[in-house]
């Protein structure tokens, strides 16, 4: 098993690579076309647990710059 020849993997599992593929999925398209890749149901379960969340807030510079004066 790959895991076995690369000790520096021995933390991926097969959940890893689903929430990866379910993040990048979500990042190009949508969460919809995430869950259908992962064949769930709906898109809830998908979100809450193979959607990494983002930790950038979206770009408010122009307002923050207008505030600031």
């Amino acid at each position: 098993m790959y895991r076995d020849r690369h000790p520096e993997w021995k933390s991926v599992t097969p959940k890893t690579f689903r929430k990866t593929v379910g993040t990048a999925i979500d990042r190009a398209a949508n969460s919809k076309d995430a869950a259908a890749q992962l064949t769930h149901s709906s898109d809830a379960v998908t979100k809450r647990h193979y959607i990494e969340k983002s930790d950038a807030g979206p770009d408010n510079t122009a307002i923050l710059e207008a505030f600031a004066g």
